[in-house]
Order: C-alpha cells, then structure tokens, then sequence
C-alpha cells in the first residue's frame, strides 16, 4: 500500500494526475486493492480531465456525491458529498466488507445533491459511482431531479450501475480508457443526460 501511496497521493493525501500510460504500468489487481483500501472508486487521469473540461466548456459545474474530492480538485469546480458512507450503518457494511469509506475531506462541501443544486445553481452536474435512490438505499441520489435541474455527466461502470433507472431515459454514452476500481474496467461508461 504505502509503495502505491507514494505513487499515487501528494503529501496532502489528494490524488496526483497521471496520464493513463502511466497506470499501464501498474497491476490492476494491486491497484484495485489500493482504491478499496483508500476509498478511491474513479482515478483521475490527465486524458479523463481533459474530456471533461471540453464537455463542460465554459459552464457551471459542481461535482456531487464527490468522496475524496480528487476529481472536482483537478477541474477546479465545488465538490460536494452527502457524507453518506459516513452513517453508522452505511460504514458498518463497507467495515464488514473490509472496503474504506470514502470520509470526504473538509474541502468537500456537505451537501445533498438536490442541496448542492439548490445553493450552485450548475448548469453542468458531475458524479462518479453515485449510488442512486434505484439501488435500495434511502441515502442515495435522487438523479431524477439532478437531470430535471442540469446536464448530468455520470462515470461509471456498465456492470457495477447496470439498475440506475436513469438508463432509461435518454442520453448518450461515451468509451475510453479511463481508471476506476471495477473488476470489469471494459465495462467502465460515461453517461451524459442533457436537461
């Protein structure tokens, strides 16, 4: 772990941008252990920040359901969480399956999505690995009204979000190689739903 660390997190603890060549060289298995470990479920990589600051352009854009922060930290826009894997019984299933809970740090803004919504007014709504109000837990998303508010960008994975609801509404999908901690990362997705 600590050799990954070193690799991987500044001094701060905040994920360092690499470039996706650079992961090649890491082993998946290692690296997948590692995300588990540290609460880390999409890396960002340098390829992944630049597709999203062209797709954002010059509009608004928070981040929600952010964890650890790093991808709103590398594009510059608010991150915000609503401290979810934090609740008691929450953290007690991801302890029992030895897995860390992402425990934002301070500068991720404790907010419900539709909160963060309400306050940023964004025109562009970010998340990674949201769990939505679709996957049995009352502390989920609710990602109907982020897409009634905003365009809603979702990094995922085809297997792991394979039950979001949103999947039947219309909206457009986009493959390239990008690092997340699936088992299956040729199934990983970016799903954009336009308002």
């Amino acid at each position: 772990m600590n050799e990954l660390d070193q690799k991987l997190l500044d001094e701060s603890g905040d994920m360092l941008l690499h470039p996706i060549a650079f992961y090649d060289e890491l082993d998946r298995t290692e690296l997948r252990i590692w995300c588990s470990h540290r609460g880390r479920y999409t890396l960002p990589t340098v390829e992944l920040v630049a597709w999203l600051r062209e797709v954002i352009g010059r509009r608004t854009c928070i981040e929600i359901a952010a964890g650890k922060g790093d991808l709103a930290r590398h594009l510059g826009i608010k991150a915000t969480d609503s401290y979810m894997q934090e609740i008691p019984l929450i953290k007690g299933i991801y302890e029992k399956a030895r897995q860390a809970t992402t425990n934002p740090p301070a500068d991720v803004e404790r907010l419900e999505a539709s909160e963060a919504i309400a306050k940023y007014r964004p025109q562009v709504v970010l998340g990674s690995w949201v769990s939505g109000q679709s996957l049995a837990t009352v502390a989920g998303v609710d990602e109907e009204y982020v897409v009634s508010h905003s365009d809603y960008i979702h990094i995922g994975n085809r297997g792991t979000h394979e039950q979001k609801s949103l999947r039947e509404m219309p909206h457009e999908e986009y493959v390239f190689p990008f690092i997340t901690r699936a088992k299956n990362p040729n199934e990983n997705v970016i799903w954009v739903w336009r308002k």
